[in-house]
């Protein structure tokens, strides 16, 4: 791996949905007098609608549409306690909770997909930019993150990494492993422990801790090694991630500064909670809202 991992700049990966879109005519749509014409145009019509809404197929469809978006890693440009750069992971595929239990339930009564598509996925990235707890935990934070090693897929659904109508255009830099015929890669990311929240170090905590790794995440080895770390890296003991890792595997759990340990935590992925004060300002904030609202009416 390289010194600088997940170099993608300010706006992240250069995946385009355009490029990944099949044009018309790939599709069977053509100019042509006959009855087969206007089916495969009427089918094609149907892809599009299907794409921008469903993430999946319907009626006239003969593709078979998937979710757009891609997963990637990003670089923070922090540093583990364990020496190591700390990357996020990023899961821009739409889920397809965006528009509520509810309407998901009365599209799958009809024997329709869930709502998967771009416009969909619009709609939860507008709900993740508005959730104040990332803000919340990021104003908490000591700035001093122990990490815990994951394997996450990357890409798209189809396992691609790179522009579908332009080859050359990779949009996931660095190597990548295959799992299952599924692109992965490997990074460190934040740790949490059992009640969902950062774990952190003081700055003191922090320069105690042995530097066992890397930036890169590879480990030291040689002269290089810190005393306190063990001659050779330890062993991997994978297990199923959570919350926001629920699609990877955790490597090498968080090895817990000495003081950490003796206060119990418990590292594990995250399920997206950052704890009651943060939860508190939520409802603050929906008052607001609501507050608005009303006046206006």
């Amino acid at each position: 791996m390289s010194g600088s991992l997940d170099d993608y700049g300010y706006f992240g990966p250069k995946y385009s949905f355009a490029d990944n879109l099949p044009l018309p005519g790939q599709i069977g749509v053509r100019q042509e007098a006959s009855v087969g014409a206007i089916l495969d145009s009427v089918a094609g019509i149907n892809y599009y609608v299907d794409t921008i809404a469903f993430g999946g197929r319907t009626f006239f469809d003969n593709q078979n549409p998937q979710p757009m978006g891609i997963r990637n890693f990003l670089n923070t440009e922090m540093r583990c306690s364990n020496g190591a750069t700390m990357s996020e992971y990023f899961d821009g595929v739409t889920r397809g909770d965006g528009i509520g239990k509810h309407v998901s339930e009365a599209l799958a009564s009809a024997g329709l997909p869930g709502l998967k598509g771009l416009a969909p996925g619009m709609v939860e990235n507008a709900e993740d930019a508005l959730d104040p707890r990332p803000i919340f935990a990021a104003i908490t934070s000591t700035g001093y993150p122990v990490c815990q090693q994951v394997q996450c897929p990357v890409g798209d659904v189809n396992g691609s990494i790179q522009n579908a109508q332009d080859s050359s255009k990779p949009f996931i830099v660095d190597p990548v492993q295959y799992v299952n015929g599924r692109p992965t890669q490997t990074r460190w990311v934040q740790a949490y422990d059992s009640t969902g929240a950062a774990i952190q170090t003081t700055k003191a905590e922090f320069t105690a801790t042995p530097k066992c790794y890397n930036a890169d995440g590879t480990y030291r080895e040689g002269v290089a090694l810190d005393p306190a770390c063990p001659t050779s890296q330890p062993a991997q003991s994978p297990v199923g991630g959570q919350g926001k890792y629920g699609l990877c595997t955790v490597l090498r759990p968080a090895a817990l500064p000495p003081s950490l340990s003796a206060e119990g935590f418990a590292p594990r992925a995250p399920v997206g909670s950052v704890g009651s004060v943060s939860s508190l300002l939520m409802g603050f904030a929906m008052l607001g809202l609501v507050a608005i609202v009303v006046l206006k009416n």
